[in-house]
């Protein structure tokens, strides 16, 4: 079903876009790649070139070797052969993927340094009518993977935008093309966006050149998250150094400004607890040895992050920090927890330095809610420096994503991030957000910004992003589309949203793209006139959004034509193709339940007759689609009434 889906999907894309010609999807890669005359790849349906891994690739590349012969195959019809670097014969050509035997003979003094510790990085070259990839020996291969990603656009204008929807030109000849030795880096050089599809579907995520945090191996997965109570110290942990056997909120009761709080009973619960960063060497101890412990378990992590919990709790109560906050850390809680994870991470280093020196780790906290302020003086001066490494999540909560950062509705914000920039400039990594907690079933307003913010945050030397969408449900309201874009964005700052987001409609919906990309643009002009003329506060991640004055009644009555208008352009092929049929049906309703949502949410006294019906359609497609949740842990029973 998947692989008919993908062929026809291809099919559909090629009638309705014809010749297309290849376009570049990397920030740093190099525009409209030079084509040699008279030199082929491919001529025919013919070639003599094959690929080539070295004798111990990287897994990524592996895999990037499996994609680029799948693709071409499916445009080519041709097999290309994939040969171990001591295969090749002299004077055959080939495409190197990796740091193979004939890379370095062909690049012996060449100097791709540049490339450590990079994730998307990859030097590409052409030589002898050869083709060269390689990458950084850091993230298992995924540069070069990117490279043949990047390769197949050339090739056979590959663009991938769901998994059922790629695209390729079928073609029987490929020209050569000289790479003049080039190092490409995208915009953003890290980058995840945690939705739940691209959080369980790592083919999906690993095709639009994401990160897993959850899933992957560069983050460690054992702390990953609010972690401090919950995973790493808890009152609730027996203490092993204590001859009584006792738990450490019985032991030491002044680490925790709640000692007595039992084991959560499951993970990710917003735990109302915070420990005592100035207690001292004996706490930065027992944690510095917990961190070890992870470390040990998982030998390929590199982000090990030890973050506080999901409140807004502090320990100011405890012993020992108001004289702190008095005296060097000027009035600055962030500070506090910087200094004590200064302490620990000097700990871990010692550790590794001895048992693990090759790993570079990099230890992360957040900069959240309450220490979500850069550690300043009243003269805007750092009051701290951080580990060397030492990294900030930084997660503008309280932002407006409807607007840029440097916009007046953000004041608040850009200050925290210039702020941030004194202290922790090339150290920072960004948490953003594309979802409103409190509402999934309406439109978060952030298409037109969320383009903006990516550029304007790359003055901070930030190399990696982070975008949350819906995680713990499926969702309506163009999530498809929101990866999509914002992939692509992540990759390239300098394309455009709404040109995205019209060409991922033109694939997605094909037949009823009109009246989508309609559908798109009537959101986009009435958050317009709402935030310009009514309430600028549209972006927030927890303002009210299903309300009348956003969504008037005469509004929702257009949607609800359009999307009708959209049902009834495919009625034609309920019959003679049920399939192609089943597939728009299905991707227009799961747009519709936003309007359902609507009706029946503020209007029902105007539906009286079809809200029974509306609702079975809801809940009925929603269980479909997936979608369990309103709103973050908010389930969607009853949430029609």
């Amino acid at each position: 079903m998947k692989k008919r889906l993908f062929v026809f999907a291809s099919l559909i894309a090629a009638l309705s876009l014809g010749s297309c010609s290849s376009s570049s999807s990397g920030g740093g890669k190099q525009e409209g790649p030079e084509v040699i005359p008279d030199k082929y790849i491919m001529e025919n349906n013919v070639s003599t070139y094959s690929l080539v891994l070295s004798k111990n690739p990287q897994a990524k590349e592996t895999f990037a070797a499996s994609e680029f012969t799948y693709f071409m195959k499916l445009a080519t019809n041709y097999a290309f052969p994939v040969l171990n670097e001591k295969e090749v014969r002299e004077g055959q050509h080939y495409i190197s993927l990796g740091v193979t035997e004939q890379f370095k003979a062909n690049f012996p003094n060449y100097d791709y340094s540049i490339l450590d510790g990079t994730q998307s990085g990859y030097f590409i070259s052409t030589k002898d009518e050869n083709i060269y990839i390689v990458c950084s020996d850091d993230f298992s291969g995924d540069g070069v993977l990117y490279g043949v990603y990047d390769l197949l656009e050339d090739f056979i204008d590959y663009r991938y935008y769901h998994d059922t929807e790629i695209y390729y030109e079928e073609k029987s000849t490929i020209n050569l093309i000289d790479y003049k030795q080039t190092f490409v880096n995208y915009s953003y050089d890290m980058r995840s966006i945690s939705t739940v599809y691209t959080y369980t579907n790592d083919l999906h995520s690993r095709r639009m050149r994401l990160i897993n945090n959850s899933r992957g191996s560069e983050w460690m997965r054992a702390t990953y998250g609010h972690s401090q109570i919950q995973k790493i110290l808890g009152p609730w942990m027996i203490d092993t150094n204590d001859p009584q056997g006792r738990t450490y909120g019985q032991s030491h009761p002044d680490w925790f400004t709640d000692p007595n709080m039992p084991k959560p009973s499951s993970g990710g619960m917003m735990i109302d607890n915070c420990l005592n960063w100035c207690a001292g060497p004996e706490i930065e101890r027992v944690v510095a040895d917990k961190l070890i412990q992870f470390i040990q378990a998982e030998p390929l992590a590199k982000f090990i992050m030890c973050a506080q919990e999901d409140n807004s709790s502090t320990c100011i109560s405890l012993p020992g920090v108001q004289e702190a906050l008095d005296t060097w850390a000027k009035g600055s809680y962030t500070a506090l927890q910087i200094y004590f994870m200064n302490h620990v991470i000097d700990l871990v280093d010692e550790w590794a330095q001895k048992n693990c020196p090759e790993r570079e780790l990099q230890f992360v906290i957040f900069a959240y809610h309450t220490t979500l302020e850069p550690p300043l003086d009243s003269n805007g001066n750092p009051v701290i420096k951080l580990h060397d490494k030492l990294r900030i999540y930084i997660a503008p909560i309280r932002a407006n994503y409807s607007a840029p950062f440097t916009s007046p509705l953000n004041k608040d914000t850009y200050r925290i991030f210039e702020g941030w920039d004194k202290v922790a400039h090339g150290k920072l990594i960004t948490y953003l957000y594309d979802l409103n907690y409190r509402m999934y079933f309406v439109n978060f307003n952030n298409f037109g910004s969320c383009g903006g913010i990516y550029q304007e945050l790359l003055k901070y030397g930030i190399k990696y992003i982070m975008t949350q969408g819906v995680s713990d449900s499926n969702a309506p309201c163009f999530d498809e589309l929101r990866v999509y874009c914002e992939a692509k964005l992540m990759r390239d700052v300098s394309l455009n949203y709404d040109d995205l987001a019209y060409d991922f409609i033109e694939q997605y919906y094909k037949d009823v793209a009109p009246q989508l990309k309609d559908f798109y643009d009537m959101l986009r002009n009435r958050y317009s006139y709402y935030q310009t003329l009514v309430n600028p506060s549209s972006g927030g991640t927890t303002g009210n959004i299903d309300n009348t004055a956003l969504y008037p009644l005469t509004f929702v009555r257009q949607m609800d034509l359009k999307l009708k208008e959209a049902f009834t352009a495919i009625e034609g092929y309920k019959n003679i193709d049920p399939e192609y049929y089943n597939l728009l049906y299905t991707r227009i309703m799961k747009e519709n339940l936003e309007v359902i949502y609507l009706k029946v949410k503020l209007y029902s006294d105007y539906f009286i007759t079809e809200v029974e019906e509306l609702k079975e359609t809801f809940y009925f497609y929603a269980n479909y689609f997936g979608i369990t949740k309103v709103g973050e842990g908010i389930p969607i029973e009853g949430a029609l009434g």
